[in-house]
C-alpha cells in the first residue's frame, strides 16, 4: 500500500496530490489520499502523518497513470480521505475536485468520503457522517473505474454534468446537491453501468435544461432510496429519468415541487424490464405534458405500492401517473389525493396497456378539467380493480366522475376484465363541451367481457346520463352492487346503459332513493340481449317518467325477479316500456309506486311482444289516470298469471283501441281496493 500522507488544501481551487516514490503497483493494490480540511490537523498530527512540501506532486487527473508500471490486469483502489478532527462540526469547504483517469488502463476503485481523526482511542481514524461541502464536482470522464463510492458530499453551485461511464457498480450515500443551474443536459449521467445504489440523497433547487438529477441509461440495475428532491425542474424526468435499462426501485424517498416542461414531473421511466415505486411521497409536481408526478412507457413490470400522491397538476393528461404501453402494472395501497388534470385522469392515466391491477388504493378530491376525475383508461387489455375507495373525484366538462374507460375503434379482446369490492362516493361528472355523464363511472365500447361485482355508489352526481355509472356500447355484467342515493339530470339516476350490444346481465342489484330526469333507477336505451334479475328498486324518483326503470328502443331484455316498490314519477312510477320489441317480465314485484299525471304501476308505449308473467302489481297510485297499467300502440301484449291489486287512479286504466292483441291466460286479478271490480281489464 501506498504510504499515508497528508495534505492541506487551498480554499480557491484544489487538486488532489499523492506524494510518492515511482515504484510498480502489485496486482491488487491501494492508494489512500488524506486531504486535511485545515491546517491544525497537519499541525496536532505531524507524529502520525507527514506534509511534505518539496516532493513531486501528482494530481489525480489524466496524468496519474504515468508515474506508474502496471497492466490492464492491475486492480488499484484509491480512497480520497477528507480528514476532520473527531466531533467537529464544521464543514470541509472546497471549490472543487478534478478526477480524470480517462487515459489510464487498469482498473480503478474510487472513494471519496469523510474521515475523523480520534485522539482518544490511539488517534484512530473512523468514518463519519459529516459533509464535504464542495462548490464543483468536475469529473466529466468518470471512467475506468470498477467502482466509485461518493460519501458525505455537498455540493453547490454545480454547472456541469457528471459522467460515469461503463463503470460496474457506483454507490452514492449522503449526498446533497443545492442551488445549481445545470448547463448540460443532467447532472449524473450514468451510462452503461451495472449497479447503481443512491442512499441518503437530497436534491434542492436545481434546474436543468433537459433530463433529471440522474439521468440512468442502458444500465442494468439502479436502487434509489431514503431521499428528498425537491424544487427540481427539467424537460423529462426532473428527479430521475430512466430509458433502456433493466431494473429501477425507488423507495422510502420524497419528491416535492418537481416541475417537468414535457413528461414527467419528478420521473421518467421507459424501457425498463423491473420498475418499483415503494413507500415514496409525492407532493405539488407540475408538468406541461402527462404525468406530474411518474411517466412510465414501455416497461415490462410496474410496482408502485404503498405511495401517496398530493397536489400533483398536469397541464395535459394523468394529472400524477402516466402509463404508457406498458405489459403488466400493478397498483397497491396508494393514496391519489387533490391531483389535478387539464385533460383527462387527474391521479392515473392509462394508454395501450397489457394487464393492470389496482388493489386497496384510495382517490379523493381528484379533478379532471376533461373526463375521468381519477382515472383515464384507453386499451386495457385486461384489468383487476378490487378493493378501493373513490371519494369527491370531479370531471368538470366530460364524463365518468371516478373512472373514465374509452377502448374507442380498436381491437377486440377475449380477456375478462374485473371490477370488484369498490367504493364510489360523492364523485361528480359535470357537462360541458362533452356529454357530462357517469357520475362515477363512464365506460365507453369496451368489446370483451367486463364484470362489475360488489360495488358501492352512494351519492355521485351526474349532469347528464348515468349517476353512478354510464355504460355504452360495451358487454357488461353488473353484480352484487348497490346504488345509493346518486343522481342524474337526465338518464338513469343509479345506472344507464346505452347502446349495449350482446349478452349483458344485471343481477343482485339494489337501487334505493336514486334520482333522475328519466328512470330513477336506472335506464335502458337502444340495447339488446339483455338480462335483469334478482333487482330491488325501493324509493327511486324520477322528475318526468320512469320512477325506476326506463327501457326505450331496445330488445330482447329478460326481466325477472325484481321488487319494484315506493318509486315515484310524474308518468310511470315503476316502470317506463317504449319503442321496445320483445320485453319479458316475470316474478316479479310492483308495489306502492306512484304517479302524479300516468300510470303508477307500468307504462307502455308504441311496443311489441311485451310479456308479463307470474307477477304482482299491487297498491300502486296515479293521482290522475291508470294506476297499475296503460298500454298504446302495442302490438301482441302477454299477460300471465298476473295478480294487478288494490291500485289506485282518478281516473281510466287504459283504451282498448290502441292494442292490436291482448292474450289474457290464467288467473288475472283485476281489485280496486275499495272492493270495485272492474269490467274488463283494458277497456
Amino acid at each position: 500500500m501506498i504510504q499515508k500522507q497528508l495534505y492541506k488544501h487551498q480554499q480557491i481551487q484544489i487538486k488532489i496530490l499523492l506524494i510518492f516514490k515511482k515504484r510498480k503497483l502489485t496486482y491488487i493494490d491501494t492508494i489512500n489520499i488524506y486531504i486535511a480540511c485545515n491546517q491544525e490537523i497537519i499541525d496536532n498530527y505531524s507524529n502520525i502523518y507527514t506534509y511534505q512540501t518539496e516532493t513531486e506532486f501528482i494530481d489525480l487527473q489524466s496524468d496519474f497513470c504515468t508515474d506508474f508500471t502496471y497492466s490492464e490486469s492491475d486492480k488499484i483502489l484509491i480512497n480520497i480521505n477528507i480528514v476532520q478532527e473527531f466531533n467537529n462540526a464544521d464543514f470541509c469547504d472546497f471549490n472543487s475536485f478534478q478526477i480524470d483517469l480517462s487515459d489510464c488502463t487498469g482498473t480503478y476503485s474510487l472513494t471519496i468520503q469523510e474521515i475523523d481523526i480520534n485522539p482518544h482511542i490511539n488517534n484512530q481514524i473512523v468514518k463519519n457522517n459529516q459533509m464535504i461541502r464542495i462548490d464543483q464536482l468536475s469529473g466529466n470522464q468518470l471512467a475506468n473505474f470498477q467502482t466509485i463510492n461518493f460519501h458525505n458530499l455537498q455540493i453547490e453551485n454545480q454547472l456541469n454534468e457528471v459522467i460515469f461511464n461503463q463503470i460496474p457498480k457506483v454507490n452514492f450515500y449522503n449526498l446533497s446537491v443545492m442551488n445549481s443551474e445545470l448547463i448540460d443536459n443532467q447532472l449524473f449521467l450514468f451510462y452503461y453501468c451495472q449497479d447503481i445504489v443512491i442512499q441518503n440523497f437530497t436534491g434542492s433547487k436545481i434546474k436543468l435544461p433537459l433530463y433529471g438529477v440522474f439521468k440512468i441509461w442502458f444500465c442494468n440495475d439502479a436502487l434509489v432510496q431514503n431521499s428528498n428532491f425537491s424544487h427540481i425542474s427539467s424537460t423529462f424526468g426532473a428527479s430521475i429519468t430512466h430509458s433502456y435499462s433493466h431494473q429501477i426501485i425507488v423507495q422510502n424517498s420524497t419528491f416535492e415541487y418537481g416541475f417537468s416542461s414535457n413528461y414527467g414531473g419528478s420521473m421518467l421511466i421507459s424501457e425498463a424490464a423491473i420498475t418499483q415505486i415503494i413507500n415514496c411521497v409525492f407532493k405539488n409536481a407540475e408538468s406541461l405534458f402527462y404525468g406530474s408526478d411518474i411517466v412510465t412507457y414501455q416497461g415490462k413490470n410496474v410496482l408502485f405500492k404503498n405511495n401517496i400522491h398530493l397536489n400533483s397538476l398536469s397541464r395535459a393528461k394523468a394529472g400524477a401517473i402516466a402509463v404508457l404501453q406498458n405489459e403488466n402494472i400493478q397498483v397497491m395501497n396508494c393514496t391519489f389525493d387533490s391531483n389535478f388534470s387539464n385533460e383527462k385522469g387527474a391521479a392515473i392515466g392509462i394508454e395501450f396497456v397489457g394487464f393492470f391491477q389496482l388493489n386497496n388504493s384510495t382517490f379523493k378530491n381528484c379533478v379532471a378539467q376533461d373526463s375521468g376525475g381519477a382515472f383515464f383508461i384507453n386499451m386495457g387489455v385486461a384489468l383487476v380493480f378490487q378493493n378501493s375507495n373513490f371519494t369527491s373525484n370531479q370531471a368538470l366538462q366530460g364524463q365518468g366522475g371516478a373512472i373514465y374507460w374509452n377502448m374507442g375503434n380498436q381491437l377486440n379482446y377475449s380477456n375478462t376484465i374485473l371490477f370488484t369490492n369498490l367504493n364510489f362516493e360523492s364523485n361528480i361528472a359535470q357537462e360541458g363541451a362533452l356529454s357530462g355523464s357517469g357520475g362515477a363511472i363512464s365506460i365507453y365500447k369496451i368489446q370483451q367481457k367486463i364484470i362489475l361485482q360488489n360495488l358501492l355508489f352512494v351519492n355521485n352526481t351526474s349532469s347528464h346520463h348515468g349517476g353512478g355509472i354510464v355504460i355504452q356500447k360495451s358487454i357488461v355484467d353488473v353484480k352484487n352492487s348497490n346504488f345509493i342515493d346518486n343522481q342524474a339530470e337526465g338518464q338513469g339516476g343509479g345506472l344507464s346503459i346505452y347502446n349495449e350490444i350482446a349478452n349483458s346481465e344485471y343481477s343482485s342489484l339494489n337501487f334505493t332513493q336514486n334520482e333522475a330526469k328519466n328512470g330513477g333507477g336506472f335506464s335502458i336505451f337502444n340495447s339488446q340481449n339483455i338480462t335483469i334479475f334478482n333487482l330491488q328498486l325501493l324509493s327511486n324518483l324520477a322528475n318526468d317518467i320512469g320512477g325506476a326503470m326506463y327501457l326505450t328502443n331496445s330488445q330482447n331484455i329478460s326481466i325477472s325477479k325484481v321488487d319494484i316498490i315506493n318509486n315515484s314519477a310524474q308518468q310511470a312510477g315503476g316502470i317506463y316500456l317504449v319503442k321496445n320489441i320483445l320485453i319479458n317480465i316475470q316474478s316479479s314485484l310492483i308495489k306502492q309506486n306512484e304517479a302524479q299525471i300516468m300510470t303508477g304501476g307500468i307504462l307502455t308505449l308504441n311496443s311489441k311482444n311485451i310479456t308479463l308473467n307470474n307477477t304482482k302489481i299491487i297498491e300502486n297510485t296515479s293521482y290522475q289516470q291508470n294506476a297499475a297499467i296503460y298500454g298504446q300502440m302495442i302490438e301482441n301484449y302477454f299477460l300471465y298469471n298476473l295478480q294487478i291489486i288494490d291500485n289506485y287512479a282518478e281516473s281510466s286504466i287504459g283504451d282498448k283501441q290502441f292494442i292490436r292483441r291482448i292474450l289474457i291466460h290464467s288467473m288475472l286479478q283485476c281489485f280496486h281496493k275499495l272492493s270495485r271490480i272492474f269490467k274488463q281489464y283494458f277497456i
